[in-house]
C-alpha cells in the first residue's frame, strides 16, 4: 500500500517531468531500502534526495515516516507538516504525524490538529486511536474512552483501540477487564503495539512475577527495543531474586542512552545487589543528575518518569523530592500498586504512619499477594499501634515470604503485642537463626527475655549479638542487665 501510494506521487504527471534523474535514483534506492527494512540506509538516501531536489514531495513523505520508526519525533513533524503544507496525501502523513505528536507529548496539539471526519473507516479508527491516546495521556479518562469507542465502531476488528481500553480500564483499577481487551487484541494481532507490554505490567502489579517476566520476554522477542518491557522485566526478575539473568536488559538500556533515567536506576539496583557500593551510589548520583537537568514541570507532566523519579530519590533517602513525585503519580493514577508502595514507605520513612497506611490500604486491595506491601502496611499499622491488624498483614507477608528475618521478627513483635507470646519468641528466635546479625530480632527477644526474667535466655541473646557486633553497645547493654538479673 504504502509503496504503491508512493510510487503513484513519484510517478505521477506532476513529478515525472519535474524530477532530475538522481533524485529519482536516489529516492528509488531509498523506497527499496526501506520495504527491504534498512531504514538507516533509506534515511541516508532521502537526505540526498532532498538535498538534490528540496521540492521532491516523495521524498519529503517517505523521510517523515522514516522518522517516526527510529524515534525522532521533532524531526518527522516538521517534515510530514512541510509535506502537508504541499498537498501530500492524507492517506500517507496523518497517522505517522499523530504518532509523531505522540512521540513528543504534544497531545493537545494532536488533538488540535488532527481532528475526526470525512475519510475512510480504516485511517478514521487510526486517527482516532490516536487521539485517545492523548486523551488518555491528559488524564482525560471519559474522552479517551470514548474515542477508543468510536474507533471500534468504524473498525470492529482493530487491535490497537482495544489496547486503549485496556489502558483506560487499568486506570480506572479494572485489571480483569484490562486483561481481557488486552488478550482480544493479542488474538486480533498478535504483534498489536504495546499489548503484550500492558499485560505483564498488570502482571507485575499484581505481584505475579513469573507470569509477568514471561510476558515482557515475548514482548521484547518481538520488539527488541521495548525498552518499558525490559524494564518491567527486570523489576520483575529482582523481586524474583534473579538478578543474575538482569544485567543484558540494564546494558541495553544504556547503550541506547546512557542518561535513561530507568536504566541508571535499574543500574544501581544491581550494582547495590553484587555488592559494588561505590558504582551502585555512583549510578544513583547520576540519575539524580538527569533528573535534576529536566525543564521544571517537565517530568510531572510524564507520569512514568515521575514514578522513575520517586524511587531514585527514595533510594538516595531524599524523602521530600521522593514525597513530590509520588504523590503526584498516586494523584493521577490511584490504581496503581507499584507507585501506592513506594508513596507507603516514603511515608512511613517519614514517620507519617497513618498516611502510609492509607496510601497502602488501596494498592493490598489490588495486590494481596505482594509480600513487600503487605510488610509494609503492617509496619505502619505497628507504629500506630494497631498491633492485631499488624500482625495479620505480617503473617500473610510471612506465608509469602518466609526467608525474611527481618519479616519475621517483626510478627514476632506483633504477635508479643497482642498476648501470643510462645509464638513471639519462638518468630524472634528463628529470625536470629535464620541471620544471626538481625539486630532486631535480637534486640527484641533479649528485651522480652529481660522482661520475663529470663535471664540465662537473655544471656544468651545478649551474647551472641555482642559476638557479631562487639562495638555496638547495645548487645553489652543486654549482656549487663543479664549478669545483673542472675545476681
Amino acid at each position: 500500500m504504502l509503496a504503491a501510494l508512493l510510487g503513484a506521487i513519484a510517478h505521477g504527471p506532476a513529478w515525472g517531468a519535474n524530477t532530475p534523474g538522481e533524485t529519482s535514483s536516489y529516492y528509488e534506492d531509498a523506497l527499496r531500502r526501506f520495504e527491504d527494512g534498512d531504514v538507516r540506509g533509506a534515511l541516508v538516501q532521502l537526505k540526498n534526495a532532498l538535498q538534490e531536489n528540496p521540492d521532491h514531495l516523495p521524498s519529503r513523505v517517505l523521510i517523515g515516516r522514516v522518522y517516526v520508526i527510529v524515534g525522532n519525533g521533532a524531526a518527522a513533524e516538521k517534515e510530514l507538516r512541510l509535506a502537508r503544507q504541499s498537498g501530500a496525501d492524507e492517506r500517507l502523513i496523518l497517522a505517522p504525524l499523530a504518532r509523531s505528536y505522540l512521540m513528543q507529548t504534544k497531545y493537545k496539539e494532536l488533538l488540535e490538529d488532527i481532528r475526526p471526519g470525512g475519510r475512510s473507516n480504516d485511517l478514521e479508527a487510526q486517527l482516532l486511536d490516536f487521539r485517545g491516546t492523548a486523551y488518555l495521556n491528559l488524564h482525560e479518562l471519559l474522552k479517551a474512552d470514548r474515542e477508543f469507542a468510536r474507533a471500534l465502531r468504524l473498525n470492529p476488528r482493530a487491535a490497537e483501540p482495544r489496547v486503549g481500553r485496556a489502558r483506560v480500564a487499568l486506570k480506572r483499577g479494572r485489571f480483569d477487564e484490562a486483561l481481557d481487551l488486552l488478550d482480544e487484541a493479542l488474538v486480533i494481532d498478535p504483534e498489536a503495539r504495546d499489548a503484550r507490554y500492558f499485560k505483564g505490567l498488570v502482571q507485575q502489579m499484581r505481584y505475579q512475577h513469573v507470569d509477568a517476566v514471561e510476558t515482557y520476554s515475548e514482548a521484547i522477542r518481538r520488539q527488541p527495543g521495548h525498552l518499558p518491557a525490559r524494564a518491567g522485566r527486570v523489576d520483575s526478575l529482582l523481586s524474583l531474586g534473579l538478578a543474575d539473568r538482569a544485567q543484558p536488559d540494564v546494558d541495553f538500556m544504556l547503550k541506547l542512552d546512557l542518561f535513561d533515567i530507568y536504566g541508571l536506576f535499574l543500574s544501581h539496583r544491581l550494582l547495590l545487589k553484587a555488592g559494588n557500593a561505590s558504582e551502585a551510589a555512583a549510578a544513583l548520583r547520576q540519575a539524580e543528575n538527569v533528573i535534576r537537568a529536566y525543564p521544571p514541570g517537565e517530568i510531572d507532566d510524564h507520569l512514568p518518569t515521575s514514578l522513575v523519579a520517586a524511587r531514585v530519590y527514595l533510594a538516595a533517602n531524599k524523602l521530600v523530592d521522593a514525597r513530590s513525585y509520588a504523590e503526584i503519580y498516586v494523584q493521577r493514577d490511584p490504581y496503581n500498586p507499584i507507585a501506592r508502595k513506594v508513596l507507603g514507605e516514603i511515608l512511613l520513612r517519614q514517620g507519617e504512619a497513618r498516611l502510609a497506611a492509607q496510601a497502602l490500604y488501596p494498592a493490598v486491595r489490588i495486590a494481596p499477594d505482594d509480600p513487600e506491601l503487605l510488610t509494609l502496611l503492617g509496619s505502619a499499622l505497628l507504629e500506630e499501634k494497631s498491633y492485631a491488624q499488624a500482625t495479620e498483614f505480617l503473617e500473610r507477608a510471612l506465608e509469602l515470604a518466609p526467608n525474611s528475618p527481618g519479616l519475621r521478627a517483626q510478627v514476632g513483635f506483633g504477635r508479643f503485642a497482642i498476648g501470643r507470646r510462645d509464638e513471639a519468641i519462638g518468630d524472634l528466635s528463628m529470625a536470629l537463626e535464620q541471620d544471626p546479625e538481625a539486630e532486631r530480632a535480637g534486640a527484641l527477644l533479649a528485651m522480652f527475655y529481660l522482661r520475663e526474667r529470663e535471664y540465662e535466655s537473655a544471656l544468651a541473646v545478649a551474647q551472641q549479638l555482642v559476638s557479631h557486633k562487639p562495638d555496638d553497645a547495645s548487645g553489652h547493654a543486654f549482656q549487663a542487665a543479664a549478669l545483673y538479673g542472675l545476681g
